[in-house]
């Protein structure tokens, strides 16, 4: 049995000259064979010998993205991502399970227990700052007493947890759970953290397709459009349903084919949860089919990238201010990191008031110096923090 790849290539000789010999200089050769024919049937051979050249190359890229992937994700440390509990165990591992495993990331997180997820000294975002959903449509609500299980979820978003859901299943977090097989009715969590999610399609429409519709900070990798699978429902965000206090940015847009293209909505985006349970939290929601499609895996590999560098790796920089002549200004500057997002906020009472964004800085692909003027007109004292996105 082979177990390397094999390329299947052609030479066309110049008209008039012959082979008589090949010379490999060092590469492998297995078979060599000489083509005599017309044109039309040296098409077909032509044809299936190019499909067959790109499918070779498109793998050598995924191998060679698995490895730096791995070396990437090899220098972070043991321990600082949790993976939440699944009602089942992970028997058949869906397309996240799978990147992780080849990525080596399944090494660097812990798969909580049940007992685990409802500890609050233990699974908080000091011990964990990302954690990931890989499960199904169901969810551990209830461990120990009844909906415990979804208190220390909203709990850890609140202490300024970071939570990715890559689910198995279209509608993930949507049937409350204890830790056995036994489910209540729907009773959807995403929304209540206010992710509206709303069923856009249950089959793929021919001709739908997905366009990037963020900076290249996030995705670098991922084309700008491509092809949705083939075959599965749609659970998308509904931007017409967000609530404005929230921080929302929309990764990718599902739209149908044809001349008269509408949109399906957001199947991955971005979420700052500003109000509500979950408030101090955030959540990136990727919609389960884009995981097993073609892209899937550069689009995750894109994706836990920018959040390992952004949560694990960016040292924040030095926020300098000056104050602005006749005093009723100060300008804020720092030294911008390439790729990284930064948030900039202000706060006027430490005691009793709360942080309020003062601008969204979107990551560039260069270093660079940023600078911020906020007018302090009739305030006495005004507080600044500097935050790195995610």
């Amino acid at each position: 049995m082979f177990d390397q790849m094999i390329l299947m290539d052609y030479v066309a000789p110049a008209p008039g000259r012959l082979v008589r010999q090949v010379a490999p200089e060092g590469t492998s050769v297995m078979a060599l064979t000489v083509f005599t024919g017309g044109t039309n049937a040296w098409m077909g051979v032509q044809s299936n010998l190019a499909t067959n050249a790109a499918a070779f190359a498109q793998k050598e890229e995924q191998i060679c993205a698995q490895t730096a992937l791995q070396s990437s994700f090899g220098q972070l440390a043991s321990n600082g991502i949790a993976v939440l509990p699944a009602l089942l165990p992970f028997d058949v591992p869906g397309p996240a399970l799978n990147f992780a495993g080849l990525t080596g990331l399944q090494n660097r997180w812990v798969e909580l227990t049940p007992n685990q997820l409802v500890d609050t000294n233990y699974f908080n975002a000091a011990n964990f700052p990302l954690a990931f959903y890989v499960g199904d449509d169901d969810y551990v609500a209830n461990v120990n007493t009844n909906g415990d299980g979804t208190a220390a979820v909203i709990q850890y978003l609140a202490g300024g947890g970071m939570l990715v859901v890559l689910s198995e299943d279209a509608f993930p977090f949507q049937y409350p759970c204890d830790g056995s097989d036994d489910c209540g009715a729907a009773d959807p969590l995403l929304p209540t953290l206010g992710i509206p999610l709303g069923k856009a399609f249950g089959s793929t429409p021919a001709g739908a397709y997905v366009t990037v519709c963020t900076n290249e900070v996030s995705l670098p990798s991922v084309p700008p459009e491509f092809s949705f699978p083939s075959g599965y429902s749609l659970y998308s965000i509904n931007r017409q349903s967000l609530n404005s206090t929230n921080l929302y940015v929309p990764w990718l847009e599902v739209w149908s084919g044809g001349a008269m293209s509408v949109s399906y909505g957001d199947a991955a985006g971005y979420f700052e949860l500003h109000t509500g349970p979950g408030q101090g939290g955030r959540v990136l929601y990727i919609a389960n089919p884009l995981l097993s499609g073609s892209a899937g895996q550069t689009l995750m590999g894109d994706a836990i990238s920018w959040l390992a560098e952004s949560i694990f790796r960016a040292a924040l920089p030095p926020l300098n201010t000056t104050v602005g002549s006749g005093g009723n200004e100060v300008v804020l500057s720092f030294n911008a990191q390439a790729n990284l997002d930064y948030a900039l906020e202000c706060c006027d009472n430490l005691a009793t008031g709360g942080w309020t964004l003062l601008s969204d800085l979107s990551g560039a692909p260069t270093n660079r110096m940023v600078s911020f003027t906020n007018a302090t007109t009739g305030t006495a004292a005004r507080f600044f923090r500097l935050m790195v996105r995610p």
